[in-house]
C-alpha cells in the first residue's frame, strides 16, 4: 500500500494535536512519524509562532504542549479541512495542481 504524502499543514496538525496535553520529543516523533531532523525544523517554526510551548522537565527531558493559539488553529484548521471535503460530486474541490499558500493570507 503505497503512503500517501503528507502537507505541511497535516504535520503540524499532528504535532500540535499529540501536544495538547503536554507531551515527549519521542511520543510526537513516533505519533506523527518524524525523523528528528523534520521534528527540529517544525519545532522552531511552532515555537517561534507562539503555537508551542518547550517546558524543561527533570532528568533533562523537554515537555512540549500546545498554546491556546495552536488549540484555535486546530479548530480552525478542522473547520477548513471539513468545508473542503463537503463537495457533492465526491471530487476535490482544489485539483493537486493548485496549491494554497497559508502563509499568504
Amino acid at each position: 500500500m503505497k503512503r500517501s504524502k503528507r502537507s505541511r499543514m497535516d504535520l503540524i496538525s499532528c504535532v500540535l494535536e499529540k501536544s495538547i496535553e503536554g507531551t515527549s520529543e519521542r511520543r510526537i516523533l513516533d505519533a506523527c512519524n518524524l525523523n528528528i531532523s523534520q521534528f527540529n525544523l517544525y519545532r522552531k517554526f511552532l515555537v517561534e509562532t507562539g503555537l508551542l510551548k518547550v517546558s524543561p522537565k527533570e532528568e533533562g527531558m523537554d515537555i512540549f504542549k500546545a498554546t491556546e493559539k495552536a488549540r484555535e488553529f486546530l479548530r480552525d484548521y478542522s473547520q477548513v479541512k471539513a468545508l473542503l471535503s463537503m463537495n457533492p460530486d465526491g471530487k476535490n474541490e482544489i485539483q493537486k495542481s493548485q496549491s494554497l499558500d497559508v502563509r499568504s493570507i
